[in-house]
């Protein structure tokens, strides 16, 4: 009797996990497909986790955000131009570690969650997360492998969105009118475009910031002239 539940145990729980695995592989290939079939996308990256992926074009310089809803997928592309940063999260209970750099890490049987957030100038969707890592049940093996593997994901990511910022930083200083600006101005223009692109400041802030600093430019020589 005894042998026959946990039999039957053993057999609702491989049906479960099987049920879960297919699942989620299709949440999955309908993401690929959909991000796949988007016009005037040419895909270089892509990374899909749980119900939501993102896909890098280097060709166009777009990124591709999808979100899975049972049958559907819901995507939107922005260009390079809006991504403002990468953060790679690690939770354990209520605690919430940042991770940036290419930093050491060692496997944690405490650790619930590895996310990763990549944050855009998009009042539609400032701020998308990916979930790469979730404890389920007690830590073994497995767990320390999934934790590892969702570290080197994590890092790959980290690394393509850094480097698509900081081209967005070189880019932006370059087109910049910088000889018909004074020194200080150019220089407090540049300021505030480094704390835009980190995601301190919204495009918004950024943008109300540096004509409030124009403005006063312009005050004082009238004034100096006068």
């Amino acid at each position: 009797m005894i042998l026959e539940v946990i039999i039957g145990t053993i057999a609702t729980v491989v049906v479960l996990a099987t049920a879960i695995y297919y699942s989620q592989k299709k949440r999955t290939d309908l993401i690929v497909s959909r991000i796949n079939s988007l016009p005037g996308f040419s895909l270089s990256h892509i990374l899909v986790s749980t119900h939501k992926g993102v896909a890098l074009d280097q060709s166009n310089k777009q990124i591709a955000i999808a979100v899975s809803v049972q049958d559907k997928v819901e995507t939107f592309i922005f260009p390079f131009t809006s991504i403002t940063g990468i953060d790679i999260q690690l939770i354990e209970g209520n605690a919430v570690t940042k991770k940036t750099g290419f930093v050491s890490f060692t496997t944690q049987n405490s650790l619930q969650e590895i996310t990763i957030s990549i944050t855009l100038s998009s009042a539609e969707i400032p701020l998308f997360r990916i979930p790469l890592y979730i404890a389920i049940g007690k830590p073994d093996a497995l767990s320390a492998t999934l934790q590892q593997q969702a570290m080197d994901q994590a890092n790959l990511w980290e690394g393509l969105i850094s480097s698509i910022v900081r081209a967005n930083h070189t880019e932006f200083d370059t087109q910049q009118p910088q000889k018909s600006l004074p020194g200080t101005l150019a220089t407090e223009i540049q300021a505030l475009h480094r704390l835009q692109i980190e995601g301190i400041l919204t495009l918004e802030e950024f943008n109300t910031a540096k004509s409030r600093l124009i403005n006063a430019q312009g005050k004082s020589a009238s004034k100096l002239e006068s």
